[in-house]
């Protein structure tokens, strides 16, 4: 799993992405999931306090 975010985002840490998306190719997929539990360990709700919206695959 990798967090890749613009330098001028000033995000450097999970808990700078309370109110911002985080966005996955498939909403079920284990990097998701994997994110979801991350955040919960440093106290954020994944359901409210982040969102997951779907992007478009790579593969083809």
């Amino acid at each position: 799993m990798r967090l890749l975010v613009p330098e001028t985002a000033n995000i450097r840490s999970l808990k700078d992405l309370k109110g911002k998306s985080v966005a996955v190719t498939d909403p079920a997929s284990p990097v998701r999931n994997f994110f979801a539990i991350r955040l919960a360990e440093i106290g954020l709700d994944p359901e409210k306090d982040v969102s997951f919206p779907r992007t478009c695959s790579a593969k083809r």
